[in-house]
């Protein structure tokens, strides 16, 4: 006996034909949606870990002994351009020395890839101030 030939065997369900473009189309915009994702996560990530470096080396140039809180100042905003770059937009440094301890704020917001993602970046170190005894 011979097979019958049976012309609707090959699709299933000719009410799916074409489904695999669609489906392609919507995982690929999921795919590209997670990928922006992960690069401006990235991105943060970088400007957060500059802001943190550049906090600590201006708490410990400003807590030396003789120091001032505009030389911490300073060493903030040169390890700012020298670590994150254009990384970190907007960048504000606060820094308050008082007789026993060395507070420095970082703030700024981390490059977005799209304008209206602006992604904040706060930092906050404290360190006690050197003294003579």
């Amino acid at each position: 006996m011979a097979p019958t030939a049976r012309p609707w065997a090959r699709f299933p369900c000719p009410a799916d034909r074409g489904m695999a473009t669609v489906e392609l189309i919507g995982w690929m915009a999921i795919v590209i949606i997670l990928l922006t994702a992960g690069v401006q996560t990235v991105m943060w990530g970088v400007a957060a870990y500059g802001a943190n470096l550049a906090a600590d080396r201006a708490a410990q140039a400003a807590r030396v002994y003789g120091a001032s809180a505009a030389d911490g100042q300073a060493e903030a905003y040169q390890m700012l351009n020298t670590s994150v770059g254009r990384g970190l937009q907007d960048a504000t440094v606060t820094v308050t020395r008082t007789a026993t301890t060395v507070t420095v704020r970082i703030s700024g917001h981390a490059k977005p890839l799209f304008r209206d993602i602006a992604l904040p970046v706060n930092v906050t170190v404290t360190v006690p101030a050197e003294r003579t005894t």
